[in-house]
């Protein structure tokens, strides 16, 4: 899965890049997204298939194409969605159910180890909040400009000190918590690009 980076702050920021949803509105995305890592009736991690699988796109034929949203005005629920959806870029090639990306480290769920796939993953992401906002809200946003490409690939290309080892919040491996391994730094910096207050 990408990390807080991707699955919080960037989904924040696209959501609020499409002028149809209110502050609230916004973060109830974004939080319906981060807590799908966060939440136990959703977290991933060895030997929880289901989970795996259905959340964070570890199984085979998992592919952006094959995401579904299967409609309502529930902005949390959208969220889990789009976790759903951006895992399907980071966890390409790793479809074990139960034991994921563990051989890859947490290097494949870093922009910065593949920034084109980071921001194909980011302007599916706008596309998919789009289509939600235009069949959900009746609203219609703008389409993906230059700012937001500049943007989106400044934040893309932050590196963080430990890219295999732990997320940027010193989430390691084995799925432990060890803070000497967080990477706030390069959080702050990706938060700063992004322009938008921290959750």
């Amino acid at each position: 899965m990408y990390e807080i980076d991707v699955h919080y702050y960037l989904t924040y920021y696209l959501a609020k890049q499409t002028g149809c949803f209110s502050d609230a509105q916004a973060r109830a995305i974004a939080n319906g997204n981060q807590v799908t890592d966060e939440d136990d009736q959703y977290a991933p991690g060895p030997g929880r298939i289901y989970r795996n699988s259905r959340y964070h796109a570890l199984h085979p034929g998992a592919s952006p194409g094959k995401a579904f949203y299967g409609g309502g005005l529930d902005f949390f629920a959208f969220g889990r969605f789009l976790h759903y959806y951006q895992d399907t870029f980071s966890h390409a090639g790793f479809d074990n159910s139960a034991y994921g990306h563990t051989k890859g480290g947490h290097g494949v769920d870093k922009t910065a180890t593949a920034v084109g796939k980071a921001m194909r993953m980011a302007r599916g992401t706008y596309n998919e909040i789009s289509k939600f906002a235009e069949r959900e809200c009746k609203c219609k946003p703008p389409g993906w400009n230059s700012s937001m490409e500049e943007t989106v690939r400044k934040f893309s290309e932050v590196k963080t000190k430990y890219p295999n080892l732990a997320d940027i919040e010193g989430n390691v491996a084995l799925g432990y918590s060890d803070f000497a391994y967080a990477d706030y730094a390069a959080l702050g910096r990706k938060v700063g690009i992004l322009g938008v207050p921290f959750r």
